[in-house]
């Protein structure tokens, strides 16, 4: 069996403290489910995508771990990607 790591849960690892348990204690998760988004074995929720993009101040977003979800927002609203990115990063920094 070939294992697939998720490079983007690499970084959000890297940039979210260093470890899985320091990402999952900022994000509010067990460091088990870190693991397995790692490891490909489940799907991420767009509620632990913004809590790994608030652990990162900001370094891995929303697009990063859930671009489908971007696109098909930005198809929805009638913008186009890079509006709706922007649009978001707005209203991110408007809620802080």
């Amino acid at each position: 069996m070939v294992e697939t790591r998720n490079t983007i849960i690499e970084r959000a690892i890297v940039e979210g403290g260093g470890s899985q348990a320091e990402l999952a204690r900022r994000c509010g998760c067990a460091q088990q489910h870190i693991s397995k988004l790692l490891n490909g074995e489940v799907a991420i929720s767009a509620g632990l995508a913004m809590a790994i993009t608030r652990a990162t101040d900001g370094r891995v977003r929303i697009a990063d771990l859930m671009p489908d979800l971007v696109e098909a927002v930005a198809s929805e609203l009638g913008v186009s990607v890079s509006n709706a990115l922007a649009r978001s990063e707005a209203s991110a920094c408007l809620a802080q």
